[in-house]
């Protein structure tokens, strides 16, 4: 055996072992019907259990225990077979067997003694080729037998020593016999056997995370040798698939040591090696482990959301947290970060509209100083005018005197003072200040009537009056609720499992209810989406709590006689499936969403005039997209079992249906369903239509 050293932290069990559970077989006699009776091979077995299950890592579960009457030859090899069918590759396999042994001369065998044995009837016994054959059919990883009996070490058919240190990566068979071939003591009665008491005070004083077994050996024979006349034998079963490996026990406390700290480390990778190293760990198992990762990854994701404070951020986040504790906030600062982006937009529409009407002030101050030169120039050509005129009529005053004296001109010339013919020529000097002043402001005109009736031309399926919601009829009729096959793969976990339900007759909104309507009969409007630029009395109303519809719908009722409602979460989504005409479609009316839906990659990041899309089979209008809508009800638990009329919690939180402008494609399907929603919630994406029975 090479020498091993009780530094053993420096001996590498092997990075590549496979890590599957620790089976334990433990087999004590005491009380023999034929044979005389031992004083503590049962007390040891069960020490041995007990401590390897209250240090090591070993379980109930996987442990099997057979003592006195129980330990008949068939029980043994039923037990050696349950091994056999039951462990794995990865797993290893502990053997205990602590009673009499036998050894027969003529034929060089030892066996061990089962409970029901008589004297000398070797063929009662499990002889120990019947042992070996049972090691190699055993598929563990690795197999550590210990034997308390006599003639024990007659289990190695040959003994072969190694001068490589045995790894835990590689298979292995070995055997630890508390004599070779002669008698074994049992010990003081009410103690433990001299083999046992040094194997059980090793193990129980070890304070080494891991324990080779070629350290555990060459102790306890060493210990057992000094205080007894036997001699334990140990080495690895040759033929029963041994490949120069060897088991490790590893402490608990090791476990429970490197949990806390990957938990101090705050580390998904830290604690993707906690698995990787100890994957049948109770912390594994009892979903300890995937919780710790799940909240660091979430506690990752809102650090990053925070970080770049940008809806991108804050809506992946949303999408790849379902129920993380930081969406509310989320939404909020959705909200926030959108309110921000408006404000922006909307300074920057106010500086434009500033910059412009500066722009047009210096343009009309530059017309007035063009004006004024222009009046200037025309006053100045007109003192010049003035000039020449009288220039003109004293030249003509001092011609006239001329010709008067001048006796022999012709008397046939005009008369001395004749006034000249006006001119009849036209003059753009006369008109021009005119058309400088008036030209503008009859093109401003001109472009206010085209802006007024390309608008006023605006196209929309909307056809609904204030007070009077348009409705349309539903026929009841039954149909499958939840992730039908048409959804592919884009269902989340609330749509399942799908289940028939049959709803009643019924009527519901043609249209989302509009702005226009919600101030007819509530006097304001809560819309973000209101401005006068937009002119968006006929886009839906939001902004609107499920408490904040109850009021509405109780002043409509009362002006209107009707019996407004909301719809229930089932009449919605046999509504959006198009009652007894649909087609299956994935969206509200077709597969293409662009041809149905306001959503994220088209809406321009705000809302729109309802029905403007195409409308669903029953002629319905933005059932996809747009705003998200109010359900009457709470979010139920779906059933497989067929439902009539079934109605969530009629109290607390409720359940939102649709999607809006601001979601992605996924969030806009016929049975994707919100989160629970408080009643109270407000955003810029979330209205309502109506219902009746």
């Amino acid at each position: 055996m090479p020498k091993s050293s009780k530094g053993i932290g420096h001996i590498d069990p092997g990075l590549n072992a496979p890590k599957g559970e620790n089976f334990l077989l433990a087999i004590g006699i005491n009380k023999y019907e034929h044979l005389p009776h031992l004083s503590n091979a049962v007390q040891d077995a069960k020490a041995f259990v007990e401590l390897l299950q209250k240090r090591y890592q070993f379980d109930a579960e996987h442990t099997k225990e057979i003592y006195d009457d129980e330990a008949t030859r068939k029980n043994i090899y039923q037990a050696l077979e349950v091994l056999v069918q039951d462990v794995t590759p990865k797993d290893s396999v502990v053997i205990y067997f602590s009673g009499h042994g036998a050894f027969k001369n003529n034929r060089e065998e030892g066996f061990w003694i089962p409970v029901e044995a008589e004297q000398d009837a070797y063929y009662d016994f499990l002889p120990n080729v019947l042992i070996q054959h049972f090691l190699g059919r055993i598929k563990s990883h690795h197999t550590y037998v210990v034997v308390d009996s006599c003639f024990s070490g007659t289990l190695f058919a040959e003994q072969t020593r190694s001068d490589v240190a045995p790894m835990d990566h590689l298979p292995s068979r070995w055997l630890l016999t508390s004599c070779g071939n002669e008698l074994a003591s049992d010990g003081t009665p009410g103690k433990h056997s001299p083999f046992a008491q040094n194997l059980i005070l090793f193990l129980d004083r070890n304070k080494d995370p891991l324990l080779p077994i070629t350290f555990l050996n060459e102790h306890v024979a060493k210990a057992t040798q000094a205080n007894s006349a036997q001699k334990p034998v140990y080495g690895p079963v040759q033929g029963t698939g041994h490949r120069n490996g060897q088991f490790y026990f590893r402490s608990k406390e090791e476990e429970g040591l490197a949990w806390e700290v990957v938990l101090e480390a705050n580390s998904v990778q830290a604690l993707l090696s906690f698995e990787k190293k100890y994957p049948q760990s109770t912390y594994v198992s009892s979903g300890e482990l995937d919780e710790a990762i799940a909240k660091l990854e979430e506690e990752q994701l809102w650090w990053k959301a925070q970080h770049s404070d940008s809806v991108t951020g804050y809506r992946e986040y949303l999408r790849r947290t379902h129920k993380g504790k930081y969406r509310s906030q989320a939404y909020e600062a959705l909200e926030q970060v959108a309110d921000d982006a408006l404000s922006r937009e909307q300074e920057k529409k106010e500086a434009e509209a500033g910059e412009a009407q500066e722009k047009k002030e210096a343009e009309a101050g530059e017309a007035q100083e063009k004006k004024e030169a222009e009046e200037a120039r025309l006053r100045k050509q007109g003192e010049v005018e003035e000039a020449r005129r009288k220039k003109q009529q004293e030249e003509e005053k001092q011609r006239k005197i001329a010709a008067g004296k001048s006796k022999h001109k012709d008397a046939k010339k005009k008369p001395v003072g004749a006034a000249p013919k006006p001119s009849t020529s036209f003059s753009w000097d006369r008109i021009r200040p005119i058309l400088l002043i008036g030209l503008p402001i009859v093109v401003v005109a001109i472009v206010i009537v085209i802006w007024q009736i390309a608008i006023s031309g605006k196209k929309t399926n909307y056809q609904g009056e204030a007070i009077v919601p348009t409705m349309i009829s539903v026929a009841g009729g039954t149909f499958t609720m939840g992730c039908t096959s048409e959804q592919w793969s884009d269902c989340d976990d609330d749509e399942k499992p799908v289940h028939q339900v049959t709803v009643g007759s019924f009527k519901i909104g043609k249209y989302e209810v509009t702005q226009a309507e919600w101030k007819e009969v509530m006097g304001g409007n809560p819309s973000r989406f209101n401005t006068f630029f937009r002119g968006c009395d006929q886009c839906p109303v939001e902004r609107v709590s499920w408490n904040d519809i109850q009021e509405f719908i109780k002043y409509l009722n009362q002006k209107t006689g009707g019996n407004y409602r909301l719809p229930t979460e089932a009449e919605w989504e046999y509504t959006v499936r198009g009652g007894q005409k649909r087609k299956d479609t994935k969206y509200a009316g077709s597969d293409n969403i662009d041809e149905v839906a306001w959503w994220s990659d088209n809406s321009g990041g705000k809302t729109h005039p309802v029905g403007q899309k195409k409308p669903n089979e029953l002629g319905i209008y933005d059932m996809s997209g747009n705003v998200w809508e109010w359900c009457a009800d709470g979010k139920r638990t779906y059933s497989s079992e067929s439902q009539t009329n079934p109605e969530g919690s009629s109290g607390g939180s409720r359940v939102l249906r649709g999607g809006s402008w601001y979601d992605s494609y996924g969030l806009c399907r016929v049975s994707d369903r919100s989160d629970v929603v408080d009643p109270s919630y407000r955003v810029n994406k979330v209205g309502f239509r109506l219902a009746q029975h």
